[in-house]
């Protein structure tokens, strides 16, 4: 049998006990936290006398309350814990960093074999603090995120308007840029953008499709190098150590053994298969849709022998296809007064048109009470090598 290893790393808490401040109301430099996450020996009439939350630093100011805090015994809390520690150690390592939508720490690495006057690419690497079955205690999840380009110009310097923004780089920090503070978007000169397609196409920058024939092959590589570099054998915040054994090896007795019915899913009827075209064949979902459903067509004008094909096939099905309705019992129902065909090669303005004066009508706007499903007939190629016409598949 090959080795086997999962991408978690074990680590050594070096101090377990912590002493942290609280506070009842919010401030600067403080982090919030849900009250059910709090310490277990958190003051009880205190915890009683929040609302939701809570605020907490490892630097105490007059008035907060301050806890000794077992991070062995305290999981919930460790993990907001070890990630302020992790996010300030790789900040101070002047590497650029973020906290993602579960406040996990996100890092992003320069890669140095690329090269473009414009932009520069960064590997991002996600790092989450983790319970599982596999390791006794916290674990460290450590996955490459994919890649990111950020502009060389400031914004104030390649003249973009605000309305182009996603992501942002901000003073060595990732963020959106809708949520920085009123000062800091007005700091447009230190503010340089993560590339996306509205910046591409405002600044006529173009980009080329990068096809990987194993992605396995270079995420493994680059959490592998991300680890010898970063994180192996490595103190964060005098209080963790991530062993230098690198990532688990699961024991022999546990790799290729699960419980029997692992991949069941269950379907209608109380019934389970581990195929989903079978299980939905044979016995529909597991449950139906609250509302009814209405379908519409978007196809181009010269397409409507398409439609009308790809309609008999939802309607009455396609070889071993039984149909929309005996599929997921669902009926297939065309909306053909909201049904839309579109002239032009870019139908992007035509369509927002057409959506818009189905909107002002009253007899025609989109119903509250109903789920509406759009059928796409698409003339371009999702292979398409041409970066402007594959625009307008993702706008639409």
């Amino acid at each position: 049998m090959g080795e086997f290893e999962i991408n978690i790393l074990p680590f050594n808490i070096l101090n377990e006990q912590v002493e942290v401040s609280f506070s009842q109301n919010e401030k600067e430099g403080y982090f919030r936290i849900h009250k059910n996450n709090l310490p277990k020996n958190f003051p009880a009439e205190i915890r009683e006398a929040l609302d939701k939350f809570a605020w907490w630093t490892t630097t105490s100011q007059n008035g907060d309350t301050i806890v000794p805090v077992s991070l062995t015994e305290n999981e919930r809390f460790a993990k907001y814990y070890f990630n302020k520690i992790l996010f300030g150690h790789f900040y101070n390592l002047n590497i650029i960093t973020n906290r993602n939508f579960i406040n996990d720490t996100e890092v992003y690495l320069e890669d140095q074999a690329f090269h473009n006057n414009e932009y520069k690419k960064y590997h991002c690497f996600s790092l989450r603090f983790d319970n599982n079955s596999l390791i006794e205690g916290t674990s460290l999840l450590v996955t490459y995120e994919g890649d990111s380009f950020i502009l060389g110009k400031s914004v104030r310097a390649a003249q973009l308007n605000n309305s182009v923004l996603g992501k942002v780089r901000y003073h060595g920090k990732i963020a959106k840029f809708k949520l920085l503070g009123d000062n800091e978007r007005a700091d447009t000169n230190n503010i340089y953008p993560l590339l996306n397609r509205d910046i591409k196409f405002a600044l006529k920058i173009p980009f080329e499709r990068n096809y990987s024939e194993n992605k396995y092959r270079k995420y493994y590589d680059l959490v592998h190098e991300f680890y010898d570099d970063y994180l192996k054998d490595v103190v964060i915040g005098d209080c963790i150590r991530i062993f230098g054994s690198g990532f688990y090896k699961p024991y022999e007795k546990k790799v290729n053994h699960t419980s029997q019915d692992s991949n069941l899913l269950l379907f209608g009827k109380n019934q389970k298969n581990f195929i989903p075209y079978v299980g939905l064949k044979e016995n529909g979902p597991l449950e139906a849709p609250d509302q009814p459903v209405k379908f519409i067509f978007i196809f181009h004008s010269e397409d409507n022998g398409l439609a009308n094909k790809v309609y008999s096939y939802f309607k009455k099905g396609y070889k071993s296809f039984p149909g929309l309705e005996s599929f997921v019992k669902i009926q297939f129902e065309i909306d053909t007064a909201r049904s839309l065909r579109f002239t032009a090669d870019d139908p992007i303005e035509e369509i927002t048109l057409a959506i818009q004066n189905l909107e002002s009508n009253p007899s025609t706007a989109f119903r509250s009470d109903t789920r509406y499903v759009a059928l796409y007939i698409s003339r371009i190629r999702k292979d398409s090598e041409d970066e402007e016409i594959d625009k307008v598949y993702y706008r639409l």
